[in-house]
């Protein structure tokens, strides 16, 4: 009983972490496709109210020009996710191409190997802002950039992942059994392939969430008074001394989502691995 007790605690502990981390997502996903269910004023409608404090009105206070926080952080909820998740797909099917690619043409292995690796010693945010050197600044410029900076990392792990699977047991006897390379592709190589980028790109939601939020707060991405997470933080900097909650509430709601998808990942582990 001793023993069995705190191991039961601890499960219902992880238990309700992943549920909650589940909930919070699915509250995130709400705010981005349906806003106007929730907020209460416009993104940009202003009011008397400068730099007021959080009450019952506004929940998370007003910024310098009179707007609710809670709102603009609601609307801002479906930028800040969109960039995310566009470039985490488009990472997600590069990846495994490539994969699937080197599987067929073996011999690309270790230029593409070396390739990513060059890329992967640049830091993921010096890589975003090098292609908006190139590109200018803008909402579209910023997926693009981001897309690219988390790129490297996706196509290295599909290679690791691809190398195993071609040595592994199955695929030296589907090649015994002579059958094609392009058929093992599609039989034994993406059916292994997918799980493990899955797993990465559920993780990878939130790297591209902070990069691209980054980038807004540095004013390289949506341009004001148009509302993003990484947009307000850039907005209530100057305000920290009076009006904490400008940056506070868009921050909070950024490290939040990245520890849900954390959780959501150690989940995923957890059940298939």
């Amino acid at each position: 009983m001793t023993v069995s007790t705190p191991l039961k605690a601890q499960k219902r502990l992880v238990h309700f972490g992943t549920y909650l981390a589940f909930a919070f997502l699915l509250v995130i996903v709400l705010l981005a496709v349906f806003p106007g269910l929730f907020a209460t004023f416009g993104p940009l409608e202003t009011s008397e109210n400068v730099r007021q404090a959080p009450n019952l009105e506004h929940l998370f206070g007003t910024d310098a020009s009179g707007r609710d926080v809670f709102n603009r952080m609601i609307f801002g909820t479906g930028a800040s996710l969109l960039i995310a998740l566009t470039t985490v797909t488009f990472a997600l099917l590069v990846s495994l191409t490539v994969g699937m690619l080197v599987s067929i043409f073996r011999g690309s292995q270790k230029i593409t190997a070396k390739a990513s690796d060059v890329l992967l010693a640049i830091p993921e945010l010096l890589l975003a802002l090098i292609v908006l050197a190139v590109l200018g600044k803008g909402t579209i410029q910023v997926g693009v950039a981001v897309a690219i900076a988390v790129l490297p990392a996706y196509i290295r792990v599909s290679l690791i992942r691809t190398r195993e699977i071609l040595v592994s047991g199955f695929m030296v006897t589907s090649k015994q059994l002579g059958v094609s390379k392009f058929k093992s592709v599609f039989t034994h190589v993406l059916p292994n392939l997918l799980p493990r980028m899955l797993l990465m790109a559920v993780l990878g939601v939130g790297t591209s969430l902070v990069i691209a939020s980054s980038l807004s707060f540095l004013g390289l991405g949506v341009q004001p008074p148009n509302p993003e997470w990484g947009a307000m933080l850039s907005e209530g900097r100057l305000e920290l001394s009076r009006a904490w909650w400008i940056s506070f509430f868009p921050g909070l709601m950024v490290l939040l989502t990245v520890l849900a998808l954390a959780e959501v990942r150690a989940w995923l582990k957890r059940v298939f691995a």
